[in-house]
């Protein structure tokens, strides 16, 4: 019943991505994992609803962590920068910390 909304875009802005994933979340039971490939930067934004039970910021350290990534956030949205050849490596991993977080339940 939760919505994972998945994308990889390029060449948009930091905060373009970060009002889509709050766009996103606005609706009931959503998930956002969106990546923004920039030149030599990778932006990783990751946000729930607030009627979504995962603790976004619980997990997203450790994703930057395992990808040399620096950022942080809150329980409701995270945002960090990781290198762009390891940016699709870190969605992935993201989305599937947050799939066995929505099988726990």
């Amino acid at each position: 019943g939760i919505h994972i909304v998945y994308k990889l875009y390029e060449n948009r802005t930091t905060e373009e991505i970060k009002i889509l994933a709050k766009y996103i979340v606005y609706n009931d039971k959503c998930i956002a994992i969106l990546g923004n490939k920039r030149g030599e930067t990778g932006d990783l934004v990751v946000s729930r609803s607030g009627d979504v039970a995962i603790v976004v910021n619980g997990f997203f350290k450790e994703v930057l962590r395992v990808f040399d990534g620096k950022g942080g956030g809150n329980a409701y949205m995270c945002q960090g920068g990781v290198s762009p050849d390891r940016l699709e490596l870190a969605m992935d991993k993201a989305l599937s910390i947050v799939i066995d977080e929505i099988n726990k339940r």
